[in-house]
């Protein structure tokens, strides 16, 4: 290989003795309990589509009427142009979020870089939560506004961040429940502390919309203090896209603003899924009843077995461990028991302490869960009983 690879060569070898090389694997969905992957029917801890509205007829029949009203894009010649369809889905999901308006983007990550990087001028200070997704940490990190980063959950370091800063403006970022720990954020202790130093409060809330909340509209939208929310079509929705839902004068100051040229414009058939989703989430009281459940049954079988949990019942479920080496052991154990989970995480306060995550749905009965307890057991067995000596789960 020529020398003008070396560079990355070097790193992705690094990466792959690391156990941190990602690498994107073909798979067929079978419902959301499994999927066929590498020919085998695998039982799936990966997926965020919660309520598996991904897969339910009137998604995708709604997405197809779509589909032939309107095409297959919106492209236009004018960038301010746009969809009266996706105007009026923006004005549901605004009154939905009980905001005067949203703004939609391709994904999630970008509505969280774009806005931040826009609205983390120079006379801002930013005050961002380390647990927080790596969309939050990007956009505050490329953002023109100085940054400090307060320990996961910390509230009083917080406030004493917030006590030392002098810019004009200040802007509080969390999530409501946290993508990497599945935890749940102490959201009237944040709104007290922005109301009292005069902060904007922007508020994460992925993984909490179609969940949790009256009717499933996630933690933020009855909390009028939320300066901004932002979302991801693509977890309960089981769809695609993200966005923001907030003032007049945010919406205008980001499309105005954004140093990052993003794509406000969903193709029709997206739309049409997304119309389809907004109507049935408050319709899903029993399966939000069913995650929670579940999601209560598995921690405390998790406890059980050493693996700390906070006392909340998200979908989203995570496990620490002390090493990676752990992590890589268990999930190798785990796929040889057809058995699949997702990959390695870890975030800035904790310097690199390895978590694996498990996202439940409402397609996971209750032998599925006890299939993945078994296995981890018979893994811990396994461990205590071999010569490599792996620790138990962090505490």
């Amino acid at each position: 290989m020529t020398t003008k690879y070396a560079t990355y060569t070097d790193s992705v070898c690094n990466l792959q003795k690391e156990n941190r090389l990602r690498k994107l694997k073909p798979m067929i969905p079978i419902n959301g309990a499994f999927i066929l992957f590498e020919d085998q029917k695998m039982l799936s801890f990966c997926s965020h589509d919660y309520l598996g509205l991904a897969d339910n007829p009137e998604t995708k029949k709604n997405a197809i009427k779509f589909l032939l009203e309107h095409g297959i894009t919106a492209s236009s010649e004018s960038q301010d142009l746009y969809l009266t369809c996706q105007h009026e889905l923006e004005k549901k999901l605004s009154e939905m979020l009980r905001r005067d308006t949203a703004l939609f983007f391709s994904s999630r990550y970008e509505a969280n870089v774009t806005a931040l990087s826009t609205l983390g001028h120079k006379a801002a200070t930013l005050f961002i939560d380390e647990g927080c997704h790596t969309s939050l940490q990007k956009g505050a990190t490329i953002s023109e506004s100085q940054v400090l980063r307060y320990p996961h959950k910390r509230l009083d370091r917080l406030e004493h961040f917030l006590e030392d800063a002098k810019t004009p403006t200040k802007i509080i970022i969390t999530e409501s429940v946290f993508s990497l720990t599945g935890s749940i954020s102490n959201l009237p202790t944040l709104i007290e502390l922005a109301e009292h130093f005069e902060a904007l409060l922007f508020v994460d809330d992925s993984h909490a919309f179609g969940v949790t909340g009256v009717d499933g509209i996630g933690l933020a939208a009855h909390l009028n203090e939320i300066d901004i929310i932002t979302g991801s079509f693509s977890k309960a929705c089981g769809a695609y896209g993200g966005y923001i839902a907030c003032s007049e004068t945010i919406r205008d100051y980001l499309v105005s603003m954004a140093p990052i040229k993003s794509n406000y414009f969903f193709p029709p058939p997206i739309i049409g899924a997304i119309e389809a989703v907004l109507g049935l989430i408050p319709q899903l009281e029993g399966e939000r009843r069913q995650l929670e459940q579940r999601s209560h049954w598995l921690r405390s079988a998790l406890r059980q077995l050493g693996f700390e949990q906070d006392k909340t019942n998200t979908p989203l479920i995570s496990l620490l461990f002390n090493n990676p080496e752990e992590v890589e052991s268990l999930r190798t154990h785990l796929k040889s028991e057809k058995i699949l989970v997702g990959p390695t995480r870890s975030f800035q306060g904790e310097e690199g302490t390895p978590r694996l995550n498990l996202a439940l749905n409402v397609c996971h009965m209750p032998d599925h869960l006890t299939r993945l307890v078994d296995a981890i057991k018979s893994w811990q067995n396994t461990t205590v009983n071999s010569t490599c000596s792996l620790a138990f789960p962090k505490r």
